[in-house]
């Protein structure tokens, strides 16, 4: 299976859920659309993404090795990895 399909999968869209429900609640929100896990952020429409804190068990990830980020503090966060290579 490609990572792309992978995306795609009951698995990946399983996984995402619990992201989004861990960030809700520790935010206190109920918010559908989530809430950014690094700065707070609460959309008004859908924009927040999952991030890979770390590649290590790609398609086989555990809850901790994922955040939900703004697009703002995503990309900051890719750049922080990006830099420490």
């Amino acid at each position: 299976m490609t990572y792309k399909q992978y995306l795609k999968s009951e698995k990946w869209q399983n996984i995402k859920k619990q992201v989004y429900d861990r960030a809700r609640k520790n935010a206190g929100t109920d918010n559908r659309f989530g809430v950014c896990e690094a700065c707070g952020y609460e959309p008004y429409k859908p924009c927040l993404q999952v991030h890979h804190r770390t590649y290590e068990r790609i398609m086989n990830e555990r809850l901790e090795d994922l955040i939900l980020l703004c697009p703002r503090c995503h990309k900051a966060e890719t750049e922080k990895q990006r830099q420490a290579k």
